[in-house]
C-alpha cells in the first residue's frame, strides 16, 4: 500500500543544488524555477543549478534538437509548463518549470490576477504529470516557485505549493489507480532555502503551518483548497482590471464585468457560509454549495405552502428577492465570465445544479407573485406563473405596470437559463460513435 500524502511530501530546509544532501536523501530529480528562454539567470534556483552543471545551456539545446547551439531569447517553456532534461552529474532528471510573475504589488486589496494564481497552480500539476511519464523516478526536491524574483509572497507561494503537489497527486491517483500504484514514487520534498538563517527558519514555520491546516483534509484522500471565496472573489476582479483589454473587452464589457463582480460582494454572506463549513476540503465545499442551493430552493417552496393559509409576513419580499437576486447575479457571471472562471466539477452536476437554481427563481417569482396579489390569486396560480409563465387573472379590465414588470422579469430569467444550458451544451457536445 501507499503511504499517505503525509508521507509522501516532506518539508525540509536546504539548498536544493547540495549534492551532498542530494545523496542523503536519494534525490534523482530536482525541479528547476527556469525563466521561459531555459537559458538560466544569474539568482534564485535556475542560477544555482547553471552554476553547478558546466555548459548547460548547450546542453539544453543539444537535447531540445537546437542543432545551431545558439542561445536566445527564444521561448522554450511557457508560464506555468514543464520541459524535462537530463541533470548530468548533479542528479538524474531536472524538471524545468516557469512560475508566475505577481502581479499585486500596490494594491494589496485586490491582491494578485486569478490568472497568475492559476500559472503557478499549473507548475505544480506540470511537475507531478512529468513524474508519472517517467515511472523510474524516486525521490523529487521542488523549490517553492515564484517566492523569490518573480515576486510572490512566500506563505500565498507555499500555499499554492502544498496545494497544487498534493491535489496533482490525488488527481493522478483517482484516474490512474495503476499508473500511480506502478510508480516508483517514494518522497517528494519542498525545499525551503534562504541567504539568511534567521529568514529560512521563518520560512520554514510558515510553510510548516500551512501543511498542517491541510493535513486533516489530505489525510481523507481529498483535495485541499488554498484560497478563501473572497480572496478569489478579489483576484478575479484584479483580472478583469488588469487584462480584459488583452482579451478584447473594452469600455462597456469591461466596466459589466466589473459591475457585476462588485454587486456579487452583496452577497459575501453565501460566500463566507462555504469558506466556514467547507474550510479546506474542495469535496466539502461542493456538498454545501448543493446543500446551500437546495435549501435555497425550499425556501420560496416553504413559503408558499404557508401562503396557503394566508401567512404572509413583511419579510417575505425582501428576503425572497435577495435569494432571487443572488442566483440571477450568478448565471450573469456564468454567462459573462467563463474565460476567467474555472468549470464546475464535471458537466453532469452543472445540469442537475442549474435545473435546481431553475426551480428556485421560479418559486422565488411565484412568491413574489401571490404576496403582490394578496388574496387576488390561489397558490396554484402563482405556481403556474413561476414555473409556466401564465399570468393569473387579477380582476382588473387591462393589465396594469406590475403585471409587465412580472411578465418581463420572468422572461428575462428564463433567458438567462436558456443561454447558459446553451452554452454549456454547446462547449460540451462531441460527435459520438454508435453502434450499428
Amino acid at each position: 500500500m501507499r503511504f499517505g500524502l503525509e508521507d509522501l511530501l516532506l518539508i525540509v530546509k536546504g539548498d536544493i543544488t547540495d549534492k551532498k544532501m542530494l545523496a542523503k536523501r536519494h534525490i534523482d530529480t530536482i525541479v528547476n524555477a527556469a525563466n521561459a528562454t531555459l537559458m538560466g539567470s544569474n539568482q534564485g534556483v535556475d542560477g544555482a543549478i547553471h552554476r553547478k552543471i558546466p555548459d548547460f545551456n548547450q546542453k539544453i539545446l543539444s537535447e531540445l534538437g537546437e542543432k545551431d547551439g545558439k542561445e536566445s531569447r527564444k521561448l522554450r517553456c511557457p508560464s506555468g509548463k514543464a520541459v524535462v532534461t537530463s541533470g548530468y552529474d548533479l542528479c538524474k532528471y531536472i524538471i524545468h518549470v516557469v512560475g508566475a510573475k505577481y502581479d499585486g504589488a500596490g494594491e494589496l486589496w485586490l491582491d494578485c490576477s486569478s490568472s497568475r494564481i492559476y500559472a503557478l497552480e499549473s507548475c505544480y500539476f506540470e511537475i507531478v504529470d512529468q513524474i508519472r511519464r517517467k515511472p523510474e523516478i524516486r525521490n523529487v526536491a521542488i523549490p517553492v516557485i515564484s517566492s523569490g524574483d518573480y515576486g510572490f509572497p512566500f506563505k500565498t507561494a507555499v500555499e499554492v505549493a502544498i496545494a497544487g503537489i498534493c491535489n496533482a497527486i490525488i488527481d493522478w491517483k483517482n484516474r490512474e489507480p495503476e499508473s500511480f500504484e506502478l510508480s516508483a514514487l517514494e518522497t517528494i520534498y519542498l525545499f525551503i532555502y534562504h541567504n539568511a538563517p534567521a529568514k529560512q527558519e521563518e520560512y520554514f514555520q510558515c510553510a510548516w503551518k500551512v501543511m498542517q491546516g491541510y493535513l486533516p483534509v489530505l489525510r481523507r484522500g481529498r483535495r485541499v483548497v488554498f484560497q478563501k471565496s473572497m480572496k478569489a472573489h478579489m483576484r478575479y476582479l484584479k483580472e478583469i482590471k488588469e487584462y480584459d483589454e488583452n482579451r478584447g473587452y473594452f469600455f462597456c464589457a469591461k466596466t459589466v464585468r466589473i459591475l457585476l463582480m462588485v454587486i456579487r460582494l452583496a452577497f459575501l454572506p453565501g460566500m463566507f457560509l462555504k469558506d466556514l463549513f467547507g474550510k479546506r476540503d474542495w469535496v466539502r465545499r461542493r456538498q454545501f454549495v448543493e446543500i446551500f442551493t437546495m435549501c435555497k430552493m425550499a425556501l420560496p417552496l416553504l413559503v408558499l405552502l404557508l401562503g396557503a393559509w394566508n401567512w404572509q409576513p413583511w419579510l417575505t419580499p425582501w428576503v425572497i428577492g435577495y435569494n432571487l437576486c443572488g442566483t440571477v447575479t450568478y448565471l450573469m457571471v456564468l454567462i459573462i465570465m467563463p474565460d476567467i472562471q474555472r468549470p464546475s466539477a464535471n458537466l453532469i452536476r452543472s445540469i442537475i445544479m442549474l435545473f435546481i437554481n431553475y426551480m428556485e427563481v421560479s418559486l422565488d417569482m411565484a412568491v413574489l407573485y401571490i404576496w403582490y396579489y394578496k388574496g387576488q390569486i390561489s397558490v396554484w396560480e402563482a405556481a403556474a406563473f413561476g414555473l409556466l409563465g401564465n399570468q393569473a387573472q387579477t380582476g382588473t379590465l387591462a393589465a396594469g405596470s406590475a403585471d409587465y414588470i412580472f411578465m418581463f422579469a420572468d422572461s428575462g430569467i428564463k433567458f438567462f437559463f436558456l443561454t447558459v444550458v446553451f452554452g454549456y451544451f454547446s462547449s460540451h457536445m462531441r460527435q459520438r460513435r454508435f453502434k450499428s
